[in-house]
């Protein structure tokens, strides 16, 4: 079975672990890092290759150019921005993420 390999970013330490908690149960997802600066997320999406990274979006906003230096290092990749809000200001899902997903659940 492959999995989506996901970068999780985020500024918060509490938000990081909330998210690796919530996505390690998922059995098409593979969680191959956490990050709390952009720097670390920028070295470890070179060296761990996910195929999503996760963003906090405050953790975006302390650097402007994040998206163009995680596609510089692979123009592949799926860029998730969350942000800690009420309300959700635009959602696109990435087919590949559904796709899989749909994958797995039907061998099984």
């Amino acid at each position: 079975m492959e999995k989506v390999r996901v970068l999780l970013a985020s500024s918060y330490q509490r938000s990081g672990e909330n998210m690796h908690k919530l996505l390690k149960n998922e059995k098409w997802i593979q969680v191959v890092g956490t990050s709390s600066s952009v720097t670390d997320a920028i070295e470890m999406t070179e060296k761990l290759a996910p195929e999503v990274v996760v963003v906090d979006r405050e953790l975006a906003d302390s650097n402007a150019h994040i998206e163009q230096q995680l596609l510089d290092i692979d123009p592949g990749i799926k860029i998730i921005f969350l942000k800690s809000s009420d309300s959700v200001d635009h959602v696109k899902p990435e087919p590949i993420l559904y796709e899989r997903a749909s994958m797995i659940e039907s061998t099984e």
